[in-house]
């Protein structure tokens, strides 16, 4: 299977390279490399680490919503699916439609009650017991999709 991954952050990172040897990762899509540290100094996602050191193509486009350029890159390599975790923006609809299984969305959380961004802070800042994530289908709206599956983890004091 073709696959264009979307990530970002190390929670993605780990997920990226769960699934390496899995899928045929055809591009990685990642946020622009940005100020970090003390030092303010320009570095890589560690998804962009990851697929540097992998030798796997690179996208980071400042926008992804009207961007044509980008649609057509994605739209060229042609993926079977996309997969999401953690990447920091929403896929536009018509990115999601290009493959024909659409995009999976690896979730840091158990949905429905902490959809959207910052769910595993969320779930830290209410003194949840129990934590997860969630697999889910990708549609229009912010973490709206059916979920196919959710692995739990409880925690005790």
């Amino acid at each position: 299977m073709r696959v264009i991954y979307f990530g970002t952050p190390e929670f993605s990172r780990i997920i990226l390279e769960k699934i390496y040897d899995h899928l045929n990762i055809i591009g990685i899509v990642t946020q622009p490399d940005k100020p970090k540290g003390r030092g303010k100094k320009i570095l890589p996602s560690p998804v962009k680490q990851f697929a540097i050191n992998k030798g796997i193509t690179v996208y980071q486009p400042e926008k992804l919503k009207g961007n044509i350029e980008f649609f057509n890159i994605i739209k060229d390599l042609k993926p079977d699916a996309l997969i999401v975790a953690s990447y920091g923006k929403i896929i536009p609809e018509d990115i999601l439609n290009i493959p024909p299984y659409g995009g999976i969305n690896v979730h840091a959380s158990i949905l429905p009650k902490y959809r959207g961004a910052a769910p595993i802070e969320r779930a830290l800042m209410n003194c949840e017991k129990e934590t997860g994530v969630s697999i889910m289908k990708m549609e229009k709206g912010l973490d709206t999709g059916p979920v196919y599956a959710i692995k739990k983890n409880s925690y005790t004091s």
